[in-house]
Formats: C-alpha cells, structure tokens, sequence
C-alpha cells in the first residue's frame, strides 16, 4: 500500500518522536511504501528558522536510513501531468535517481556542516516566499472581479450547490485542461477529449484542474455566504489553496493520502465522489494510532 503524506502530517511525523517510531515499526509490518512528493517538499523544508529546518532535514535522512526503499520522494504533481501526457506513469512513482540523489546530498551536507547555506537550503525557502507573494497578488487581483461575477450574473448559494451537485469529469472547464497540455506542455494536437473519456489514466491532470476549479468556486462566493447551504462548506477560502490543489494531485496515484487539512479533505472526498481522485483519506491518527497527536 502506497502511503503519501501532505505538508502538515509529514511535518508532525518529522517533529514528534512517538509518530515516527510509530510510522518506521508499522510501514514493514503492513507492507506500507510511505512518501513525500516533490511539490511538497518545499513546504516541509521551506521554514526561516534555521533550526527548525535542519532538525527535519535530519529525520528525512532517519527515514530514508531505517525504513530504505520504503521511504521515497515521489514525483511532483507537473512530474505527472508529463508522464501522463508521455509515456504514462509507471509504478512506484519514485523521482528519477539524477535529482533524488542532487536533494539527498545537499539535505546530508546540510545536516553535516550544520548550515542550511552548505546544503543549499535556502532554495525551499525562496520557494515558498515566492509562491505566497505570488498567490496573495493573484487573491487580491481577482477578489473584485469575481465578486463582479457573482453579482452580475446573480449566482446564489442555493444555485452554488446545484452546480456542485452536478459536477462531473466532463464539468471541469476545457481551458483550465487545455492550458496545462497545450500551454504549459506544447501539446498542441493532443485530443483533450482523450483526457475526459479516461478520468483514470489522467488521475493527476484532472485532480489538479478539478481542485483548482473549486478554487475558484471559492473565490466567486463572497465569504458570508458560504453558510448559505450545506454543501459549501468545502469552498471557504485559504491562502494556500493554489498550492494544496499541486499536492493533491501530486498524491494521484497513491493509495492512502493523508492530511488533516479539513478543507482539503473535503475538497479531495468530493473529488473522489465525482471520479477524479481514487485514493483513500485519512488523518494520521487515523493511520498510525492514539500515539499520534
């Protein structure tokens, strides 16, 4: 069983001893391939605090060092959409050797020389300053013309929910596939109805589009609203919405994605119930025990 951990839960795992004692005695004797994918990692390692950083690249040394080829990190989610789009995906959905083996040198010198400077470390955290800087100037770009849309075309909660209620492979917008095949790809002649027809053969290519779709679900309903029926819970608005969707979807092919990120997990149920994701979601108390916080 193929175990992919998001942000947060791989973050607690590396900061609280009795979690991963637990995850390294439970991962052999269940048969577990447990991972961290590449569009995460950068979040996991992307703190300020020097400290803190080190402290966690040392444990994803531990990991790799006591649980062996039962520790990897996975391809990220633009890795997939690739492969998708090429030779497909194989399995196990390890990141090639050239640049797993370029992260686990500079994570090790790192730990070593006690200098995130020395492991090149400051990459992770660049990453995400940009990423947040980034993300809030689009927020703040498209809150008014969105709030526009909602009023102009006189959306309402209760149409909100039918339009959920209906979704579909076939509801998440063609440009939003097209952009990623034909824009970001150069797959200017791909068949993108080749995509729809086969939900499980695009499983990261449509968890993305579909998440980021909700994303904007989100931003179109004003916030005081979202109480206006039930089934909008899941649309209620975070900074790092963007970035959750890349995880996700990064997670694709795995058999048990865990988070404890509630909306996200919302989001990722609903997803699975309209046959764009199949994994399986849990928490980590729920995967590794009471042990757990």
């Amino acid at each position: 069983m193929h175990v992919q951990f998001d942000t947060n839960t791989f973050g607690d795992v590396l900061e609280n001893e009795g979690c991963l004692e637990l995850l390294v005695d439970m991962a052999p004797k269940l048969d577990w391939w447990v991972s961290i994918s590449l569009t995460a990692l950068p979040e996991v390692l992307g703190m300020d605090d020097e400290h803190y950083q080190l402290s966690r690249a040392r444990r994803i040394l531990e990991l790799r060092q006591r649980l062996g080829g039962r520790f990897f990190i996975a391809r990220g989610w633009e890795s997939l959409a690739f492969c998708e789009l090429s030779v497909g995906i194989d399995s196990p959905l390890h990141l090639p050797s050239p640049e797993v083996d370029e992260i686990y040198y500079y994570l090790r010198t790192a730990v070593e020389t006690q200098s995130r400077d020395a492991g090149r470390m400051f990459v992770f955290t660049k990453a995400m300053r940009e990423y947040k800087r980034n993300a809030r100037e689009m927020f703040d770009r498209n809150k008014q013309r969105l709030a526009s849309i909602w009023r102009d075309q006189k959306i309402t909660p209760r149409t909100m929910g039918s339009m959920l209620a209906k979704y579909t492979v076939a509801s998440v917008p063609d440009w939003l596939v097209s952009g990623l095949v034909r824009d970001k790809y150069g797959r200017s002649r791909y068949q993108l109805r080749s995509i729809y027809a086969r939900p499980k053969r695009f499983k990261a290519i449509l968890g993305w589009s579909s998440l980021v779709n909700m994303v904007m679900f989100a931003d179109i309903i004003p916030p005081g609203l979202i109480s206006g029926h039930p089934s909008l819970g899941m649309l209620k608005r975070h900074d790092n919405d963007w970035y959750d969707a890349g995880v996700a979807a990064s997670s694709a092919y795995c058999d048990v994605f865990v988070t404890h990120d509630k909306t996200l997990r919302q989001r990722c149920e609903f997803m699975c119930g309209k046959g764009m994701f199949h994994f399986r979601l849990t928490g980590l108390k729920e995967l590794l025990g009471p042990g757990c916080p």
